[in-house]
């Protein structure tokens, strides 16, 4: 039974919204803000988020006015005049701005809102040799601020019913997606206490979020107090020089990557375009770096119209409801990346996939797992330092390995884990470690499931294998998540394959910690 989602109308219960007409700037350039206040003024107050917070800008008596909410804003946006508009000073560093709105005179929850913005660096890899591009797809894809997402419409909390097939830029943020709120738990069941036999289970996130009356939908992406924050602050810490970026600006900034030796992606990097992909990968064969610590990455296609200001993803119903289907520009289909109609499967980038993946420890989907990894190739440069041996844990602790994870189809000769190659994974491509993970959950054991059931089984068969039988489904339920590394031309991609590796940094795992700061060395050419 569909439940009833109780975010409806955060929309119309919010005091005060904002958005910008774009989500990434260079120092100089003009951003323009779009406010609907209940209150005829309000503040504004900017920070950059890293280490330590920065305010860089504050105003206060800005005059504004309540603007309608379109149908639809969520796919096409809300269209609002602009009410303040910011040149960005040439001082301001790369990195994360967030802005806070607050209407004055008013109080309560609703009465302050948030948005965000990404500085670019004025001087592309003179200070930094590493581009940390935000998945700022993924953030659009669960906003479903102005009607729904990519995942459920607005009013019910039911997989694949009614779903958006586009995500606009001009709109606000649905509360609680781009700051994670006090008292949030991650998306898997927590590491030192396991559920006891037949123990009601679900989704983690779930309660908290009915609780909280948010959108659930707000636990799987967004920055502060989720994985790029946490890593930024590691960054910051250790003393790398960073630059950052947004994904559109793979498409629309020509030769962006050029100036840097390493691509740095992190947490839940789920949405890729076609031209962001070619970017990349030619730039890797070229020499640069690509380092992953993300789960779940590259698995679907995306288009974007209107200059980037709308992302289009038909997702499941890709291959019937999709245009481009049986047309010239089929390849564009905006299903998952291993389609057999797309024929570019993201192992040919990532190394490895969520088709060969899964969820750990929410819902039934390996509820007990280890939460960390298996090692098995300790001699590899990326474990240099830090003691492992075959069959230690990794990261268990802190549990590295939860929510969502990738895999490749494998073979295990002389008791290590070789990749087959058959799912466009590189056969030269080592796997470091690994543990058990599953895309699917048997819903016939009596407890409160996932949700997802097997509907990640039916995509997968259908889109991969062309038949969405019984038996094409049982061949994706057992996935493995996997730490791998490989050349890729004159460059190198290392993939940590887990949405959770950034609280093993957070938690000050010393081996998850040297690891890191292994492939960020090497892949920088730092030290």
């Amino acid at each position: 039974m569909s439940q009833i989602n109780p975010a409806l109308g955060s929309e119309s219960k919010g005091l005060i919204w904002c958005y910008t007409d774009q989500l990434s700037y260079a120092p100089g350039e003009m951003v323009s803000f779009h406010v609907s206040s209940q209150s005829p003024s309000y503040s504004m107050t900017i920070a950059r988020i890293g280490l330590k917070g920065e305010v860089v800008w504050e105003g206060s008596q800005l005059a504004a006015e309540w603007q309608d909410i379109p149908e639809k804003a969520n796919e096409y946006g809300c269209e609002w005049p602009v009410s303040l508009t910011l040149q960005v000073p040439l001082e301001w560093r790369s990195g994360y701005y967030q802005v806070l709105v607050r209407a004055e005179g008013l109080s309560g929850r609703y009465a302050e809102s948030e948005h965000f913005f990404v500085v670019r660096s004025a001087h592309p890899g003179r200070d930094a040799k590493i581009l940390f591009v935000l998945s700022t797809n993924t953030y659009l894809a669960y906003n479903s601020w102005g009607g729904g997402n990519l995942y459920s419409s607005k009013d019910v909390f039911e997989f694949h019913q009614e779903v958006s097939t586009g995500a606009s830029l001009l709109r606000p943020f649905e509360p609680g997606l781009l700051s994670k709120l006090s008292g949030a738990p991650r998306m898997m069941f927590p590491v030192g206490k396991e559920l006891a036999p037949m123990e009601e289970q679900g989704r983690p996130y779930r309660p908290f979020s009915i609780e909280a009356e948010v959108d659930y939908w707000t636990g799987p992406s967004g920055f502060i107090g989720r994985w790029e924050e946490i890593f930024v602050k590691w960054l910051e810490e250790k003393g790398y020089s960073v630059d950052y970026a947004i994904q559109y600006d793979l498409d629309s900034k020509p030769g962006l990557l050029d100036s840097y030796q390493m691509y740095l992606s992190v947490g839940h990097d789920e949405y890729w375009s076609w031209k962001e992909r070619d970017v990349v990968e030619n730039w890797i064969e070229e020499g640069g770096n690509l380092a992953m610590f993300s789960g779940n990455s590259v698995f679907w296609q995306v288009r974007f119209e209107d200059e980037g200001k709308r992302m289009v993803c038909y997702k499941h119903k890709a291959t019937e409801l999709d245009p481009v289907m049986g047309t010239p520009e089929e390849k564009y289909v905006t299903s998952i990346w291993s389609s057999k109609v797309i024929q570019r499967p993201e192992n040919h980038l990532t190394g490895i996939s969520f088709t060969r993946g899964g969820y750990a420890r929410t819902g039934m989907s390996v509820p007990r797992g280890s939460a960390g990894y298996t090692v098995y190739r300790p001699d590899h440069w990326a474990f240099e330092g830090t003691g492992l041996e075959y069959g230690d844990l990794l990261g268990n602790l802190e549990g590295i390995i939860g929510y969502e994870n990738d895999g490749c189809d494998f073979q295990v000769k002389d008791g290590l884990p070789y990749p087959t190659g058959k799912d466009g994974s590189p056969v030269g491509m080592e796997i470091l470690a690994m543990t058990p993970v599953s895309p699917g959950e048997r819903t016939d054991r009596g407890y409160v499931d996932l949700k997802v059931g097997d509907s990640e089984l039916h995509t997968f068969a259908r889109e991969l294998l062309g038949a969405d039988t019984p038996e094409n489904r049982e061949k994706f339920r057992y996935g493995h998540a996997m730490m791998v590394q490989f050349s890729k031309g004159k460059g190198n991609v290392f993939n940590g394959g887990a949405t959770e590796w950034a609280y093993g940094i957070e938690g000050k795992n010393p081996f998850v910690e040297r690891i890191t700061d292994n492939v960020m060395k090497r892949f920088a050419k730092e030290g």
